[in-house]
């Protein structure tokens, strides 16, 4: 199973904003990725929807293609 949750680390207790469908006791693996890294991440993904100007024009007609 993989699920991401997010929380806060208060000491040595992690508190979780959602809920979590796992009895008490079981063992889990955590990945620790802080705030600023997650909103450069974000701001990167918005530049990449806009798309890149790359100089060309986006639509041609049938005639200037064979020119």
């Amino acid at each position: 199973m993989s699920e991401k949750l997010h929380g806060v680390i208060r000491g040595k207790i992690i508190e979780l904003r959602e809920p979590v469908a796992l009895p008490d006791g079981t063992e889990v693996e955590i990945a620790i990725v802080e705030e600023l890294y997650k909103d450069a991440w974000n701001r990167q993904i918005e530049l990449m929807k806009q798309g890149f100007p790359m100089g060309k024009r986006l639509s041609i007609n049938r005639d200037e293609l064979h020119d």
